[in-house]
């Protein structure tokens, strides 16, 4: 019996991730030069979320229509 692999697809803008794409389902990242802003996810529907960083750009929370998401981020 063969299984169907999946393949994924990496796609970068200025050496940076910007879109991840695995089977039928996508990430993109939006981002100024230095500042990540949202992320798009695609699995037949489309989401998005807004991105909040801090300093170090680590995604500190996401808000995805309205519902503020807190991430858990441990200090180093």
């Amino acid at each position: 019996m063969q299984k169907n692999a999946t393949s994924t697809r990496l796609f970068y803008q200025n050496g940076k991730l910007s879109t991840l794409i695995e089977g039928d389902q996508g990430h993109s990242i939006v981002r100024t030069a230095d500042t990540l802003l949202a992320e798009q996810q695609s699995d037949g529907a489309q989401t998005s979320k807004l991105l909040g960083t801090d300093q170090s750009n680590s995604v500190i929370y996401s808000d995805a229509h309205g519902t503020v998401e807190a991430t858990n981020k441990e200090s180093p």
